[in-house]
C-alpha cells in the first residue's frame, strides 16, 4: 500500500476515504490520518518497513465503487514477558529456553471490517487472509507465535480464541489483552 504513481494513489485515497469503522475510531483513523507529513499512519508504517497493511476489496465491483471492504495489518513485536507468565509456559513460547525476557512474534496489529460491507465478510476470512500471509513469512524465515492484541471484550477475546489464540498477558503500556498462537509444540 505504500504510495504508488499520482493515479493508483488517487485510487487509493477514495477507497480509504469511504471505510468506517465506528465500534473502533482508532482503526478507522489508522488509515486515513496520518502525521509527519503523511496522509495515513498505515502509508508512512508502510513505507518506513514496519508494517504491511493489506486491502480486501470486491475484486468485480471494485472499479465502480473504489471501496474497501477490509484491512488487517501485520508487523513484527518484541512480546515482553511480565511476571505473571511462568518459565514454563515462556519455555514453550520460545521453544529453547525459559529464561528469556521477550520473544519476537508476528503481530497482526489492525484487523477491520468497513462498517459499509459487514454482512458482505466474515471476521474469519480477514484473519485467515492474515494468518496465510504470515504462514508464508514463517516458511521463508521462520517464527513461532503469531499475536493479537485487543480490548477485554469478551465477543473480541471469543472470537480469537475460536481461532486458535489464547490469553497470555495484559499488554503493560497500553492495557490490552495479548493473545498468542503458537505454530511448533
Amino acid at each position: 500500500m505504500a504510495k504508488t504513481d499520482p493515479k493508483k494513489q488517487g485510487i487509493l485515497d477514495k477507497a480509504i476515504s469511504f471505510f468506517y469503522c465506528e465500534r473502533n475510531k482508532d482503526i478507522e483513523n489508522f488509515i486515513k490520518n496520518g502525521s509527519r507529513g503523511y496522509d495515513s499512519t498505515a502509508v508512512m508504517l508502510e513505507e518506513k518497513g514496519i508494517t504491511r497493511t493489506y486491502f480486501l476489496i470486491d475484486e468485480d465491483n471494485f472499479q465502480e465503487t473504489n471501496e474497501i471492504l477490509a484491512y488487517f495489518s501485520i508487523t513484527l513485536k518484541e512480546l515482553e514477558f511480565t511476571a505473571d507468565v511462568s518459565r514454563s509456559q515462556v519455555k514453550k513460547i520460545d521453544g529453547i529456553s525459559g529464561n528469556r525476557d521477550s520473544v519476537i512474534v508476528y503481530l497482526i496489529a489492525q484487523l477491520a471490517k468497513n462498517d459499509l460491507y459487514r454482512s458482505e465478510i466474515k471476521g474469519e476470512e480477514i484473519l485467515d487472509r492474515a494468518i496465510n500471509i504470515i504462514e508464508r513469512s514463517q516458511k521463508l524465515v521462520g517464527g513461532r507465535i503469531i499475536m493479537v492484541e485487543c480490548e477485554n471484550k469478551g465477543s473480541l477475546l471469543k472470537f480469537y480464541e475460536e481461532h486458535g489464540f489464547k490469553s497470555l498477558q495484559v499488554n503493560r503500556s497500553n492495557g490490552l489483552i495479548q493473545l498468542i498462537r503458537n505454530y511448533y509444540k
